[in-house]
């Protein structure tokens, strides 16, 4: 770490962006000193809401040691500039903004592009706008299998047309992990559909070939496009990143 980086601490449901302000030097440590760290650099910080930390971030504490990097290109380093001048040296965090439709309207066109989106989407928002995309195609979402552990499947589905009723699942993947769709080849023979997606660069791995009709392989780009006709439906608090000053 160098002078002017940023540092992120997770202390529950609560999170602190700190800009380190000087370089590394030791320090002398006191019998009563128990921790062991000895190692300090002086940091500015500022507590920021959970819903504006970017899920590249959020995702970077599961399975935490005791630091990791998150790489940043240039879009992101400037969001959470900007997001630590926002909040520094508040002692309450202020209230939810009012959107700017236009203001998103802009973001989502000059943002460049779906990776950057979902890179600000934790995991819960890419549930949500991939559930909300298949409910635009007709699927209605059944909320009690939602609330229900399920390690391959999200939630469940329903469709009805006419005098028939089609049953769907979905299965969704964050960050850079990516998902074997051999595996849910035995669901598809259960069910209407199975919709898969994940937000990897190379999401999918072991596609049989041919790959069953009844698997949907989601495109990260299919669900940008739908929500830049449609920047109203994206979870509120990813519409409030969006509305940050970036």
């Amino acid at each position: 770490m160098k002078e002017g980086d940023f540092v992120f601490l997770q202390r529950g449901a609560r999170y602190y962006c700190c800009k380190i302000s000087s370089g590394w030097r030791a320090k002398e440590r006191l019998p009563s000193d128990s921790t062991n760290l000895g190692h300090i650099r002086d940091a500015m910080w500022a507590e920021v809401p959970i819903d504006l930390v970017p899920g590249s971030i959020r995702r970077g504490f599961i399975r935490v040691p005791t630091c990791r990097r998150v790489m940043a290109d240039e879009f992101m380093a400037k969001y959470v500039t900007s997001l630590y001048d926002d909040y520094a040296g508040s002692r309450e965090l202020p209230p939810d903004a009012g959107l700017d439709v236009q203001m998103l309207n802009s973001r989502l066109a000059e943002i460049g592009g779906e990776a950057r989106l979902f890179d600000l989407a934790d995991w819960d928002e890419t549930e949500d706008l991939a559930c909300t995309f298949l409910q635009s195609q007709g699927w209605r979402l059944q909320k009690s299998f939602a609330s229900r552990s399920q390690p391959k499947i999200e939630c469940v589905f329903l469709k009805a047309e006419g005098n028939t009723s089609s049953i769907a699942l979905i299965q969704v993947k964050s960050g850079k992990e990516r998902i074997d769709v051999s595996s849910f080849v035995e669901l598809a023979r259960r069910y209407t559909s199975v919709y898969l997606f994940s937000t990897a660069s190379d999401p999918y791995s072991n596609i049989p070939d041919p790959l069953p009709k009844e698997i949907e392989l989601l495109e990260r780009s299919k669900i940008f496009d739908y929500f830049k006709r449609n920047p109203l439906e994206l979870p509120r608090s990813l519409q409030r990143k969006l509305n940050s000053q970036v």
